[in-house]
């Protein structure tokens, strides 16, 4: 399993396609740069409240800045989906 050049962590899927694409590629002259699907998840909510998503040049990173939240909304989502 390849790496995220995020967090460093494998749990990429195959094909690279179906990851998230990185809020810091989304130039028309920049290379696409994939991330895990958390990874996308902490771009989006750093985006969103803090109007920036940490930039490659401080990749890879110590943790998600909202760990704890994605954390929680995947523990949320694997109880719903045992239920169903």
């Amino acid at each position: 399993m390849n790496k995220c050049p995020r967090c460093g962590e494998a749990n990429m899927r195959e094909p690279q396609e179906i990851n998230a694409l990185s809020r810091t590629t989304r130039g028309i002259q920049d290379d696409p740069v994939y991330v895990c699907s958390d990874c996308g998840t902490d771009e989006g909510l750093e985006e969103y409240f803090a109007a920036f998503a940490t930039p490659q040049s401080e990749w890879p990173i110590d943790g998600r800045t909202y760990g704890a939240e994605i954390s929680e909304m995947n523990r949320q989502y694997l109880e719903w989906s045992v239920s169903q």
